[in-house]
């Protein structure tokens, strides 16, 4: 999964590796995660719940930038297709071989 972090005059993208709570009110939660500029090294930081609801952490491991940054978006794309949409492909192939084959 990426994500995407903001703060002040700065704005990064890096990759969501795992996520960790101590507790089960998960005030006590970590992410690790590959920065694109070290890409071999597995960053860890504490997440904390900040103004407006956003998950935020302080400063960026591995990197010299060290003001709170939000996550402000995330996404994930799925390299192989869900089964529903290989299902779906595959009746309408067959539907449309089906009418070829009739109208020959």
């Amino acid at each position: 999964m990426e994500f995407f972090v903001s703060g002040p005059g700065f704005y990064h993208a890096a990759t969501l590796t795992g996520i960790a709570c101590g507790d089960y009110n998960y005030t006590d939660c970590s992410i690790t995660y590959q920065d694109p500029n070290t890409p071999s090294v597995n960053q860890m930081t504490s997440i904390f719940i900040g103004t407006g609801g956003a998950l935020q952490f302080t400063g960026l491991p591995g990197s010299s930038y060290t003001p709170t940054v939000s996550i402000v978006a995330a996404f994930s794309e799925s390299p192989v297709p869900e089964p529903a949409t290989l299902f779906l492909t595959g009746a309408v192939v067959i539907f449309l071989a089906g009418r070829r084959m009739r109208h020959r």
